[in-house]
């Protein structure tokens, strides 16, 4: 690999944390929401604060998640981040998430699911 392509992808990477998440317009699916609200929900970890917003959470789930987000949305009360997620073939934009993260609003808990 060429030393200049190299660093390109290193620092890439490194400033990937700072980087926007785009903000989906879809609800993430009926199989995640059930995820996240059933009795076999799988915490991971837990914030040091009450999450309040999506931008808010944001910096815990990329520390947990060791994943891109690429894509994040408040639904039914929820915080919704995905590493995975589907997209329209024209726009580009997330359509249907796959997996990733998700946190109560006012809540700490963080919470993982994934539709495979």
């Amino acid at each position: 690999m060429q030393p200049t392509l190299w660093l390109a992808l290193l620092v890439g990477t490194a400033l990937d944390a700072n980087l926007p998440v785009p903000i989906a317009k879809n609800k993430p699916g009926e199989t995640v929401m059930k995820q996240l609200t059933g009795e076999s929900c799988r915490v991971v970890a837990t914030t040091p604060a009450v999450v309040t917003s999506i931008q808010a959470g944001l910096p815990h789930v990329r520390k947990i998640a060791g994943h891109r987000i690429v894509a994040a949305v408040e639904a039914e009360g929820w915080f919704v981040y995905a590493t995975s997620a589907a997209r329209d073939a024209d726009t580009g934009q997330p359509v249907f998430f796959i997996s990733g993260y998700a946190i109560k609003k006012g809540g700490r808990e963080v919470i993982w699911y994934s539709v495979w």
